[in-house]
């Protein structure tokens, strides 16, 4: 069953997500982080927005002649960079989740519970309904 309240008290808190959101945008545009192949002979950069924005080959590594193994390391380091990238924005999204109000940080895999405590207090109730009836029943029995 939908939660009013909860979801009043969530649009309550909606100034302060949107600020949250913002706050990790900004972050996204700051983060950046490097990958690299072949012991540093190749070397690629990455921003938050998962851009490469540079690229640096070592010159002893152009005068060779294996043009795959050059593609492969240069794969390898864009690869790395922009893993990277994505630890970092993950990161900075966890420690913003962590921010949030209560009522906003909580899973919705605490419903269940609920839902289940609910459905054993209906269960109790009923329980006791029944055990009511059995106890008028008896006296009006023995009233005859």
């Amino acid at each position: 069953m939908l939660n009013i309240q909860h979801l009043l008290e969530g649009f309550q808190e909606l100034p302060f997500v949107k600020k949250a959101m913002e706050d990790l945008l900004a972050a996204h545009e700051r983060i950046t982080a490097e990958g690299e192949a072949g012991g540093g002979l190749v070397r690629a950069r990455a921003n938050g927005q998962m851009v490469l924005t540079s690229i640096e080959i070592a010159e002893e590594l152009l005068s060779q002649p294996d043009r795959e193994l050059l593609e492969e390391l240069v794969l390898a380091a864009c690869n790395q960079a922009l893993e990277r990238v994505r630890m970092k924005i993950s990161e900075q999204a966890l420690e913003n989740l962590t921010r949030l109000p209560e009522p906003l940080a909580t899973s919705h895999e605490e419903e269940p519970a609920m839902q289940a405590a609910n459905q054993e207090d209906d269960s109790c109730k009923s329980a006791n309904v029944r055990q009511g009836r059995k106890k008028r029943r008896e006296h009006d029995q023995a009233g005859k």
